[in-house]
């Protein structure tokens, strides 16, 4: 469409480095905002951009300059591939009022009078047999 063969590998190899500094920038991100604050943020960015671009493609009658197209798309490819993990982390963390945590039990009796289980001190070597695991190493056994 544009007829810019020699230059598709620059193009291409630039956004694919700005597709890595956004992965790279979005941990510091992250730890700066909150993983809510910055997916709002980053969709509302990727949606106004995203009308950016269909607009001009439309006002352009679907043959937009071939530098502002570029200019677009490398400022909304990211927006997209950050929402992407962003969105994976977001569906990891509970939801409380979707699936309530169980009920709590009751607490357990201790089986041991201390209440905490007996501290082992070190081993009688008569006690010491060879483990049977093919590792050769020794266990205590009593």
């Amino acid at each position: 469409m544009y007829d810019r063969v020699g230059s598709f590998p620059l193009i291409f190899g630039g956004i694919g480095v700005l597709l890595a500094l956004v992965s790279l920038a979005n941990a510091r991100l992250v730890q700066r905002w909150t993983t809510r604050l910055l997916m709002r943020r980053m969709a509302i960015a990727a949606g106004i951009t995203a009308v950016v671009v269909v607009s001009v493609v439309l006002a352009t009658d679907g043959r937009p300059s071939f530098w502002l197209f570029v200019a677009l798309l490398a400022a909304l490819i990211p927006l997209i591939q950050g929402l992407g993990p962003n969105a994976n982390t977001m569906a990891m963390q509970p939801v409380a009022h979707v699936w309530p945590a169980p009920p709590r039990r009751s607490p357990r009796r201790s089986r041991w009078p201390s209440g905490r289980p007996p501290v082992a001190s070190s081993p009688d070597p008569s006690t010491v047999r060879p483990d049977p695991s093919p590792s050769g190493w020794r266990c205590w056994c009593p």
